[in-house]
């Protein structure tokens, strides 16, 4: 009997980008992505491959800017 089958291989591709603010020491981070789910089929092998790439963006606030 073998346990744990689910081995989907999945990849994320971002591009960081930070920008300054009004002060100085003041910023934010930007990340603009695509993730690929599921690339060697092992879960739903029906769906082509852009049916498993999502595009996203991921945005941080440092705590420092936030502490003054």
């Amino acid at each position: 009997m073998e346990y744990w089958t689910y081995n989907p291989l999945n990849g994320k591709l971002g591009i960081p980008i930070r920008l300054k603010g009004k002060d100085e020491d003041s910023f934010g981070n930007f990340e603009i992505q695509a993730r690929a789910s599921d690339i060697n089929d092992a879960i739903e092998p029906d769906n082509s491959f852009s049916e498993k790439v999502t595009f996203g963006i991921s945005i941080g606030l440092p705590f420092n800017s936030l502490i003054n």
